[in-house]
């Protein structure tokens, strides 16, 4: 089994040990956490901003003012008007000729025409606001466009939009879902591991760039060195007669005492190795000079 080999299988049982079940619920913890801190009155500003740049608006006025027609030209729809403007005359009451002129009014006119009189001003209403140049369409256009640059302003619009969010992602359930992406994950990883070109277009590429990469820093690491031993020495045989100037100076406000007692505290163990070894080399040579001169 090559090198290659043991490093893929190293790879994949890595990947088969991440447990699912411990790693999901780090993930959704994560996910609704930063779903929380999500800031709604920038998304609000840029959704107006989209909204006036694209002039979703008006195209948004234009779809119902389609369907309104759509509903208007109707003939059920001509009933039902006249029907409603029925009942609102007869619920009317006036005093004196008013309510003479009113009476004589209804009696002149019946359901059907009240709603066809109502059908034509509905869809000459609409005709008018569908012409862009009509100025009823731009002052309508102008307050919707107010209305909507003043909703990134309304605390309470986005005091609600807040407490939504919140209650969204805290019903939010994604587990089942996450744990299906992880595993479809995992699968992914270990095919891409698994495959021919990973270890030779990734794996062993990415070592060799981390050891050349090792070996430029030691190379830098030696070079810093040796700069710097260079200044120390430089910087000693410059200082020379000063550096023993000052140890003399130093040595000279020592008494004798105190000089012994550094001598044995820093040198004292040096000194007795010395002894131990001199005599464990003079033993040795001493055993060796003897067994020659009975050989001899």
């Amino acid at each position: 089994e090559t090198i290659q080999q043991k490093g893929t299988a190293l790879l994949v049982d890595a990947i088969n040990r991440v447990d699912t079940e411990k790693v999901v619920p780090i993930i959704e913890k994560e996910l609704k956490s930063s779903l929380s801190a999500i800031e709604l009155k920038p998304i609000v500003h840029s959704i107006v901003g989209e909204v006036v740049k694209n002039q979703y608006d008006e195209k948004a006025l234009d779809v119902l003012l389609n369907k309104g027609e759509s509903w208007i030209k109707k003939e059920e729809t001509q009933y039902q008007l006249g029907s409603i403007a029925k009942n609102a005359l007869d619920n009317i009451e006036l005093d004196g000729i008013l309510q003479f002129a009113l009476k004589s009014f209804q009696s002149m006119i019946n359901e059907e025409k009240l709603g066809s009189i109502l059908q034509n001003l509905l869809l000459s209403i609409t005709g008018r606001l569908r012409n862009e140049e009509d100025e009823y369409r731009l002052a309508l256009v102008n307050g919707i466009r107010k209305e909507l640059q003043g909703l990134e302003q309304s605390e309470e619009l986005l005091e609600k939009l807040e407490a939504w969010k919140q209650k969204t992602i805290n019903e939010l359930n994604v587990t089942n879902k996450l744990t299906e992406i992880v595993d479809k994950m995992k699968a992914k990883v270990i095919a891409f591991i698994e495959s021919p070109e990973f270890m030779k277009s990734y794996a062993v590429p990415y070592v060799e760039s981390w050891l050349n990469a090792l070996e430029e820093d030691v190379q830098r690491q030696e070079a810093i060195d040796t700069a710097i031993q260079k200044q120390i020495m430089s910087f000693v045989d410059e200082n020379h007669s000063k550096i023993g100037q000052l140890v003399q100076e130093n040595l000279d406000k020592l008494d004798d005492e105190t000089l012994v007692d550094m001598m044995e505290n820093n040198v004292g163990k040096d000194l007795q190795w010395i002894r131990v070894n001199g005599a464990l080399c003079g033993f040795l040579i001493g055993i060796v000079l003897t067994v020659i001169k009975l050989a001899v």
